[in-house]
């Protein structure tokens, strides 16, 4: 049984004006949904429809679709490309180049120096599209013991290309992982906002076996990686740090 307009009738009796079954309440709801889909095609306006899936086939649409075949964060190399981020990576090691991926592992030393080397050693930075001048940070991690910090001097060159030398304290006859990061405060406005949070600054850092990460800091100190950001503001980070580089 159901009530329509107030009153209660049921499918195997005579029904009172007004009244309908479970199936013609069915069917009349039914065509009230095709007649909003029609009215929506004649009388709607235009949209967007994302879809986001694993095993997609997408038939061919009018206008053309907009689509992506790279799963994860959009970057440089993906569909749309994802440019102008912050690189950071250490270079050289007492003048000997560092591979172009380094593994970082204390079983596996990606530098090896000769016993005569001094105690103390310059490490390089190279940078992309960071502020001029900059001061960056090596961290230097033994196999056992704490790890130690050294400040470089400041970045020379341009936003979009810089370096930096840092004199590292090595102890002898130790194996060594070193990392190296850096901060500096964004113009305010032009980064999304983050959890309802002002972007304060933006973090680089090396990272071993990959490329270096980019992470943004809120005022209250919450730390966001780009690459977990929605699309659009991963874009507009990029698009924020195109704007810094021209106004240097």
């Amino acid at each position: 049984a159901l009530r329509v307009d107030g009153r209660r009738c049921r499918e195997r009796r005579s029904h009172p004006p007004g009244c309908a079954t479970g199936d013609q309440s069915r069917d009349r709801a039914s065509q009230g949904r095709q007649q909003l889909l029609r009215r929506g095609r004649r009388f709607g306006y235009r949209g967007r429809v994302r879809v986001e899936c694993t095993t997609c086939s997408v038939a061919t649409t009018d206008p053309a679709a907009s689509a992506s075949n790279t799963l994860g964060p959009i970057k440089a190399a993906s569909t749309p490309a994802l440019t102008s981020l912050p690189t950071l990576v250490i270079s050289s090691i007492g003048g000997t180049t560092v591979p172009a991926t380094p593994t970082g592992s204390h079983a596996s030393p990606d530098v090896a120096l000769p016993a005569t080397s001094p105690s103390e050693l310059p490490v390089t930075l190279t940078a992309t599209n960071v502020p001029v001048p900059t001061q960056f940070v090596v961290k230097l991690m033994p196999a056992m013991g704490e790890p130690l910090f050294f400040p470089s001097t400041r970045s020379a060159g341009s936003f979009a290309t810089s370096t930096a030398t840092a004199t590292v304290r090595v102890p002898p006859g130790t194996v060594c992982v070193l990392t190296a990061y850096v901060s500096f405060t964004q113009v305010a406005g032009l980064f999304p906002m983050i959890e309802g949070e002002e972007v304060e600054q933006v973090l680089v850092a090396t990272q071993p076996e990959e490329p270096s990460t980019t992470s943004l800091i809120t005022t209250s100190g919450l730390m966001i990686p780009v690459s977990s950001l929605p699309q659009e503001d991963q874009v507009r980070v990029a698009s924020a740090l195109s704007m810094m580089q021209s106004v240097q």
